[in-house]
C-alpha cells in the first residue's frame, strides 16, 4: 500500500542525510553525471530488499542522458545493509527520483549511489517531479548539468525540501539557465533555500548578487544555511561594478550585516579592491580588530601595487600576489609595504602608519 504521509517523511529523511554527507559527495556529482550510462527521473513503487541487495522496477518519466526509448527498467543493486533480517522485504512505497545508472556486468541495470552511505534506500536518488514546474523547464538541447540542475531544484520545491547541498557544486557553474534558477529559488517560501540561492548567486557574482543579500539576509541570517551565504561571499563572490560595490559598503554598516557577515564583507572588498572600495578599507586601518586592519593593508597594498582581484581561480597559482597589473602607484616603497597575511605587532604598526599615511597623500587623485 503507497502511503503519502510515509512518503513524504522518507523524502524528509533524504534531505537530511543529503545535508550530513555534503562534503563527501559534492565533489563526485559532475563526475557521476560523466560516467553514468542513463540518468532518468522515474518512479518506484515497489523494491525487495535484501541483506545483500535491492531490486526494483524505474517507470521512467524523463531521460536526462542515455537511450530516450526506454519506459521501464528493472535494477538490482548490491548493498549491505545489517538492519535487514535474513529474509526479503517487499516494500510498497512510491518514490519519484533522479537516478544515476550504468550498465553492470552481463548487461542488467544497477545504481550509483548519490545521497551519503550506500545501503539504504535513500541513498540511491535525488527527490524529483515528475511534472517539472514552469519556472524549472529547459530544452532538448540544455546542457546536461544545467538540466541536472534545473530537476533538482524542481524536485526540492515539490517535496518543500532546501536543494541538496551537493547541488552547490552545479549551481557554481555559470550559465543563463541555472542563474534563472537561482533567481527562482532566491524568493522560496524555505529560508534554507534562499540562502542556497543566494549563495550560488554570490559565486556567480550577477548584477543582482548584492541586492538579494541585502533583501533576504534578515529572513535566513538564523538559518544553518546561512553558512553558504559567509562563505560564497567571503570565498567567491568578487563583481567589481561600482554600483555593487557601493551596495555592498553600504549594508556592511548597519546593524543586519554585524558579526560573520561584516567580516565576509571585508574579506571580499579586500580581495576585489577596486578604487570604489578603497575609502571603507582605508577607514578599517583605526580599526580596534586585528582582522580588519590586515584586510585594509591586504586591499590597499594589493591596489597599489596592481595585484590582481584575488579568486579561486588565482589562489593556487598565487597569481593574485604578483604585480602583473599597471599601477601608476606602485613603487619601491609600496612594494617594501606589501603583505598578504599575519605579520607581527610592530610589522603591523608599521604598515598601519606607512598606508595611513600613502592614503591621505593620494586619496583625491584616486576618487577624482
Amino acid at each position: 500500500m503507497k502511503s503519502t504521509n510515509l512518503s513524504s517523511v522518507f523524502f524528509r529523511a533524504t534531505a537530511i542525510l543529503c545535508i550530513f554527507s555534503f562534503q563527501a559527495i559534492s565533489a563526485t556529482l559532475q563526475t557521476l553525471a560523466t560516467k553514468s550510462d542513463l540518468i532518468v527521473v522515474g518512479t518506484v513503487d515497489t523494491r525487495i530488499e535484501s541483506r545483500d541487495a535491492v531490486t526494483f522496477d524505474i517507470n521512467i518519466a524523463r531521460v536526462l542522458k542515455g537511450d530516450k526509448s526506454l519506459q521501464v527498467i528493472s535494477v538490482h543493486h548490491a548493498w549491505r545493509n545489517a538492519n535487514i533480517g535474513h529474509s526479503d522485504q517487499i516494500v510498497d512505497l512510491t518514490i519519484d527520483g533522479i537516478w544515476f545508472l550504468y550498465r553492470a556486468q552481463g548487461g542488467s541495470w544497477d545504481v550509483y549511489p548519490v545521497n551519503g552511505r550506500d545501503g539504504l534506500m535513500i541513498g540511491l536518488f535525488f527527490p524529483a517531479s515528475l511534472s517539472t514546474p514552469a519556472t524549472y523547464k529547459y530544452s532538448a538541447d540544455t546542457p546536461l548539468t544545467d538540466a541536472i540542475a534545473s530537476e533538482l531544484a524542481a524536485g526540492a520545491q515539490l517535496h518543500g525540501l532546501p536543494p541538496d547541498p551537493s547541488s552547490l557544486e552545479l549551481i557554481k557553474l555559470n550559465s543563463p539557465t541555472i542563474t534563472a534558477i537561482l533567481n527562482n529559488l532566491a524568493i522560496s517560501n524555505n529560508p534554507g533555500v534562499r540562502a542556497l540561492a543566494i549563495a550560488g548567486l554570490l559565486s556567480h557574482s550577477p548584477k543582482n548578487a548584492i541586492r538579494e543579500l541585502v533583501q533576504q539576509w534578515p529572513s535566513i541570517r538564523k538559518d544553518p544555511s546561512r553558512e553558504y551565504v559567509i562563505s560564497a561571499l567571503r570565498n567567491t563572490f568578487r563583481d567589481t561594478d561600482p554600483s555593487s560595490i557601493a551596495t555592498l559598503i553600504a549594508f556592511a554598516d548597519t546593524e543586519a550585516a554585524s558579526g560573520e557577515l561584516r567580516n565576509a564583507i571585508i574579506r571580499a572588498l579586500a580581495a576585489i579592491h577596486t578604487r570604489e572600495s578603497l575609502p571603507f578599507l582605508a577607514g578599517l586601518l583605526s580599526s580596534p580588530s586585528a582582522s580588519d586592519r590586515m584586510s585594509a593593508i591586504i586591499g590597499l597594498s594589493s591596489f597599489a601595487n596592481g595585484c590582481p582581484p584575488q579568486t579561486p581561480d588565482n589562489v593556487a597559482s598565487m597569481e593574485y600576489m604578483q604585480f602583473k597589473n599597471p599601477s601608476p602607484y606602485r613603487t619601491p616603497e609600496t612594494v617594501a609595504a606589501f603583505a598578504f597575511g599575519p605579520v607581527d605587532s610592530e610589522r603591523e604598526n608599521e604598515l598601519v602608519q606607512f598606508w595611513t599615511a600613502w592614503w591621505m597623500d593620494h586619496q583625491a587623485a584616486i576618487l577624482n
